[in-house]
């Protein structure tokens, strides 16, 4: 991963998407993820029995390749943009986390009663295909669009925004709602962090340097507060 730090405590992520962690077993076949995006670029995920490390640039390759024609428009994008998830926090409490094709707007609120809780606001943006452009109607998908609730690569004439879903914090734990894969393992560690900080044992954090943006923040708010 590619960490940037701003000044005033805003922060910046890369992720490396459309890949496999090289730290576990590389597996004989691409993953669910990495097989939905090659379907829809028109590529087969069979190609790529024993080659799952060279998704990532094939993914690439194929969007530069096909993107006008599917009505996305590349052109401003590097390489690296199009396969990767890229996130900014903004200090104090936004996160921005985004693909070519979505956006996540994210945003912790402080409860107003209870300081070891939070209200969590998730906003999904998608971007449709340009109409224009396209000389195919089949959707590019990206890494953020495995529970889209897309029904057409195209804006509908008669689209309508999803109703706002309000839920609790157990409800994603117990598989009624879904927040996508990565907040919900995200979700299902924050009791677990939180039983740790409020043990008696515990009296100091040491991090490591995957987590030099939290320091970062850190050192931002205690700024502002001294």
């Amino acid at each position: 991963d590619t960490v940037h730090l701003f000044p005033n405590g805003h922060t910046g992520l890369a992720v490396p998407g459309s890949t496999i962690n090289p730290r576990f077993p590389i597996p004989e076949m691409p993953t669910d993820i990495q097989i939905m995006q090659l379907r829809s670029l028109g590529l087969d995920p069979e190609d790529f029995q024993g080659r799952v490390v060279e998704v990532r640039r094939a993914i690439q390759l194929q969007k530069r390749a096909i993107g006008r024609s599917r009505g996305m428009d590349y052109s401003a994008f590097n390489d690296d943009q199009l396969s990767d998830v890229w996130q900014y926090n903004i200090f104090p409490n936004s996160i921005l986390s985004f693909t070519p094709e979505h956006c996540w707007l994210l945003r912790p609120r402080p409860h107003p009663t209870d300081a070891s809780k939070c209200l969590f606001d998730k906003i999904s943006l998608e971007m449709y295909a340009d109409p224009k452009l396209a000389e195919s109607a089949e959707e590019i998908r990206g890494p953020g669009h495995r529970q889209t609730r897309k029904t057409s690569a195209y804006l509908p004439d008669d689209y309508q925004r999803p109703k706002r879903d309000i839920f609790h914090y157990d409800a994603v734990i117990k598989g009624e709602k879904t927040m996508t894969d990565t907040i919900d393992q995200d979700v299902e560690l924050l009791s677990g962090v939180q039983r740790g900080m409020q043990s008696s044992g515990f009296n100091q954090v040491y991090l490591n340097e995957d987590e030099m943006r939290v320091q970062h923040f850190h050192n931002r708010m205690n700024e502002l507060i001294n």
